[in-house]
């Protein structure tokens, strides 16, 4: 699980990268392996998901609004 936490403006993009945020504070990494990753939040969209061309070790999210906000992301991989 990753829960990342901080400031946004819409249209800002978050990207984490193994275990860091480009901006905020960041909890847990990706572990570097084929994942599913899921959020409940809906004020983000994903402009990158984890995949085979970064290493299953990055995702970038972009803000739909401004806010302060906790996002968690769970990922869990293929069975």
């Amino acid at each position: 699980m990753l829960v990342w936490s901080g400031d946004l403006r819409k249209g800002d993009i978050v990207t984490i990268e193994g275990g860091h945020a480009s901006t905020g504070s960041l909890q847990g990494a990706l572990p570097g392996v084929p994942v599913i990753l899921e959020t409940d939040y809906r004020g983000i969209g994903f402009s990158e998901m984890p995949g085979p061309s970064n290493g299953w070790k990055r995702v970038s999210f972009r803000a739909l609004r401004d806010q302060k906000v906790v996002v968690t992301l769970r990922w869990k991989t293929f069975d």
